[in-house]
């Protein structure tokens, strides 16, 4: 993986960037997410979520090229298990 690559997927992006990158409001964020067409955030903490930079543009660009809801409904079930599987080394 190259290193600009590698620093698009560690960072994180907050809500109200990623509707802005959108252009769409919170509330359709929210029923993307919902119909699983969107990536969830992940949990930065007690009261704090973030967006995964890498999945939040992998997923526009799947629209931009025309995808179906189903086939963003795949590359988001896809992107959830892949962060599953990531290696973390400490």
């Amino acid at each position: 993986m190259t290193l600009s690559k590698q620093a698009n997927q560690t960072r994180i992006l907050k809500l109200n960037e990623v509707v802005e990158q959108l252009r769409i409001s919170r509330s359709s964020l929210y029923l993307k997410m919902n119909e699983q067409t969107f990536p969830p955030p992940i949990s930065l903490g007690e009261r704090s979520v973030g967006f995964i930079a890498l999945e939040v543009d992998r997923t526009l660009r799947a629209m931009i090229q025309g995808a179906t809801k189903e086939q963003l409904q795949t590359l988001v079930t896809l992107m959830i298990s892949e962060r599953a599987s990531e290696e973390v080394s400490l």
